[in-house]
């Protein structure tokens, strides 16, 4: 399982990318300025694997858009409003 942290603007993307096991992927959305879950995606529904599958390709092909964030302290603050919720 890997766990990549995406930044667009106030939104961090959270992909739980099961490389083995695709259905066990999620992805997650969180609005950073107002501490909120957006959206929840899960690769157990046929749409929402389709949409994972389609970031993740995107991802690889294209420089715009969400961009990779290492930021340590970005990553704690999204993974605490998931947690929280």
């Amino acid at each position: 399982m890997v766990m990549m942290y995406y930044k667009y603007g106030n939104i961090v993307r959270v992909l739980i990318h099961s490389i083995d096991d695709f259905p066990k992927s999620k992805m997650i959305d969180v609005d950073m300025n107002e501490g909120t879950i957006l959206s929840v995606f899960d690769a157990n529904n046929k749409f929402d694997a389709s949409f994972i599958q389609s970031f993740i390709n995107i991802i690889l092909e294209s420089r715009s858009g969400f961009t990779i964030t290492e930021d340590s302290d970005i990553q704690h603050k999204a993974m605490s409003y998931i947690q929280k919720q």
